[in-house]
């Protein structure tokens, strides 16, 4: 990282980091989950981290996207047709 900073002024913010390390920790740890749970119990334990990761994702994309009035403006448009 430092080459790519210094050499091609080239770097990651704060919160993409952020969002980044916490995704990449979820995905982990449902792996882990699918890997070391018994077959049918995996789904259901591992069912709150992804639902974890959708929720964190629905947030960060809506502070960045103003994604709730994408869904609506695209509802409206829907129901006007």
């Amino acid at each position: 990282m430092y080459c790519s900073r210094s050499k091609y002024l080239f770097s990651f913010d704060q919160s993409f980091l952020r969002i980044f390390g916490l995704q990449i920790a979820l995905g982990i740890v449902c792996f882990a989950i699918s890997k070391f749970v018994a077959t049918p119990g995996n789904y259901v334990v591992a069912l709150p981290f992804i639902g974890l990761s959708i929720w964190y994702s629905f947030i960060e994309l809506d502070k960045r996207l103003d994604l709730k009035g994408l869904i609506i403006n695209f509802k409206n448009k829907k129901g006007t047709k």
